[in-house]
């Protein structure tokens, strides 16, 4: 009898090891990368004729239009939770889509350069084409100017990480200024200048640094425009170059959750643009894509284990959405629409 017993336990634990053997390959496809990843992806697409607003799963499943889009870089965002995106339509209007695209409202007409959702969820900063600051309250579309100041333009706008604060770049024909101040418009602090253009301001995720590029406008490249990726302290004001590469566009930068990495595009040492990762003070640079087609826009998973990027070619027309691993492998091609513009993929937080 006790013979027995034993022998029903040890085949009991056979057939439950056999059934989570099973369920894990199940999980993990040949190529080692897993099938189950967190959250969606926005991205705008061409595929009915003119640039929308479309949303897909992880997995490049159940891709969605959303609406109509403005055209405009920087004028689509995730929600804090992930569950819904805001973006400038057609016509001006900022629009809020649930991600599923199950429902829909026109918050304000706001014609914006870019926008920016708060962490708290309650408010939307934009930077409108008339160079002011505005504030959309998510719940009455009720919009206020923060700036007011006809005569100065101002842009950019990026909350911090704890919603107290708004940061944006001030635009002068010489110099921009990189300016702070707090979320009802009041206190506003120079954080830095620098002589030429500031553009793709990003908060680092502990809130204590600001990300931005920067190009000079006295000396262009051979590539005409050739940014940098820069950062300053918050604190004491202090700056780095991270990049220092006066050759080459470094554009696109993406932080990485955790924070300890930036990933961005570059046309370093290669004929067509590439996605590159580097250590958050610089160091450490790694092209992660290949040569044969132009790779750019990196945007992170939320778990840190992934980069959402567009990629266009071999083929010769078309742009594609691709995942890979953040250390370049692992590429699957999401979209695979070769006659068909999709990119500017965002990751949504959550």
């Amino acid at each position: 009898m006790y013979k027995r017993h034993i022998d029903m336990i040890k085949r009991r634990s056979i057939m439950c090891f056999v059934i989570t053997l099973v369920l894990l390959l199940l999980l993990v496809p040949s190529n080692g990368c897993t099938r189950i990843l967190s959250g969606k992806i926005a991205f705008v697409s061409d595929r009915e004729g003119e640039p929308s607003i479309c949303v897909m799963n992880s997995d490049g499943s159940n891709q969605t239009r959303l609406g109509g889009w403005c055209g405009i870089d920087n004028t689509f965002c995730w929600s804090p939770d992930g569950k819904r995106i805001a973006f400038i339509n057609e016509d001006g209007w900022l629009c809020l889509f649930d991600a599923g695209g199950r429902s829909s409202a026109k918050l304000v007409e706001i014609p914006s350069y870019s926008i920016s959702w708060s962490p708290d969820g309650g408010k939307i900063a934009a930077g409108c084409l008339d160079y002011d600051i505005y504030l959309v309250d998510v719940d009455t579309g009720k919009l206020e100017n923060l700036t007011n100041t006809p005569d100065i333009k101002e842009y950019w706008p990026k909350w911090s990480p704890d919603s107290d604060k708004i940061a944006f770049i001030v635009y002068d024909p010489l110099y921009c200024e990189i300016t702070l101040m707090d979320a009802d418009g009041s206190n506003q602090i120079l954080i830095t200048s620098e002589r030429g253009i500031c553009e793709e301001l990003a908060w680092s995720p502990s809130g204590e640094k600001l990300s931005y590029t920067w190009y000079s406008v006295e000396e262009l490249g051979p590539e005409g425009i050739c940014r940098d990726i820069c950062l300053v302290n918050i604190k004491d004001g202090s700056k780095v170059n991270l990049t220092q590469s006066p050759k080459f566009d470094d554009r696109d930068l993406s932080w990485s959750p955790d924070g300890t990495k930036i990933a961005f595009s570059s046309r370093r040492q290669v004929v067509e643009t590439q996605v590159y990762v580097m250590d958050a003070d610089g160091s450490q640079v790694s092209k992660l894509t290949a040569d044969e087609s132009s790779n750019y826009f990196p945007s992170w998973s939320p778990d840190g284990k992934k980069i959402v990027f567009t990629s266009s070619g071999p083929h010769p027309v078309g742009k594609d959405i691709c995942i890979m691993s953040t250390d370049g492998s692992n590429v699957i091609n999401l979209t695979n629409t070769p006659d068909i513009d999709d990119y500017l993929p965002i990751w949504s937080p959550q």
